[in-house]
């Protein structure tokens, strides 16, 4: 039979014991201390090391990967062990059943998100334990277009996430011919883009979705304005006549 039933409280050891099998050593960016409490950390890009979490910045609150728990006080460059999934104890003050956010700074939580930064990271089994909720990969497909003139158009797509990678598939044409096509990616700012021009030439870009410039017609397709809920697609176009674009578009968060 299962030892545990519902509305049991794990002790410590049970916690750990369930916890240690989503636990990862890795190397520390900056000094923790978290022989108070556990803290949230996410892991760098750039150096592959773990610092604490900040919803000041995107990285900081996006890549959250898990926590620095069982009292660890480590320095800059030294291993540290890193929960990131189940059951961890050492918290304080928590209130069973709450749901639990990041906090503004230094790794600390909240009971509420942060505007705009919103990341839901486990809820409150009890004052002490938090149950650390797997970071799933979040995916939504779409398709947007921009109406046959020259005006220069902002189109928000509302996905619930924020996307870190976007696919995509574009036409775009102008009165009478094709102005090209493009496929390729959006990751995290830059643009890995293959346009196909009128000539057959194929151009990669990596500062746009699409480009075409012609002496009576022109389009660049952006996105940008990226939210904790989506993300928006900019159609900039110029010339005299008018132009039109659509957009078929993947995004994983």
């Amino acid at each position: 039979m299962f030892p545990f039933t519902i509305g049991d409280e794990l002790t410590a050891t049970q916690a750990d014991l369930l916890a240690s099998i989503n636990r990862k050593e890795l190397t520390a960016g900056e000094n923790i201390d978290a022989s108070s409490a556990p803290l949230a950390v996410y892991l760098k890009a750039s150096d592959g090391k773990v610092y604490l979490t900040d919803t000041d910045a995107d990285e900081s609150t996006f890549k959250f990967f898990g926590f620095v728990g069982q009292a660890q006080n480590v320095l800059a460059n030294a291993s540290v062990v890193v929960t990131t999934g189940g059951i961890l104890d050492g918290f304080t003050g928590m209130t069973a059943g709450n749901r639990m956010y990041l906090g503004a700074t230094g790794g600390v939580l909240g009971t509420s998100p942060i505007s705009n930064q919103g990341v839901e990271i486990g809820f409150a089994v009890s004052a002490t334990q938090l149950f650390i909720f797997p970071q799933q990969e979040k995916k939504v497909s779409g398709t947007d277009s921009t109406p046959s003139d020259a005006t220069t158009d902002n189109n928000v797509q509302t996905i619930g996430f924020r996307p870190r990678t976007i696919f995509f598939m574009i036409n775009a044409q102008d009165i009478t011919p094709d102005l090209g096509r493009s496929i390729g990616w959006w990751h995290e700012g830059t643009y890995y883009a293959l346009n196909d021009s009128l000539n057959g030439n194929l151009v990669l870009s990596q500062t746009n979705a699409f480009q075409s410039g012609f002496a009576d017609s022109s389009i660049a397709i952006t996105f940008g304005s990226i939210t904790a809920t989506g993300f928006t697609i900019t159609y900039t176009k110029g010339g005299i006549q008018s132009t039109t674009a659509e957009v078929y578009w993947l995004a994983l968060g």
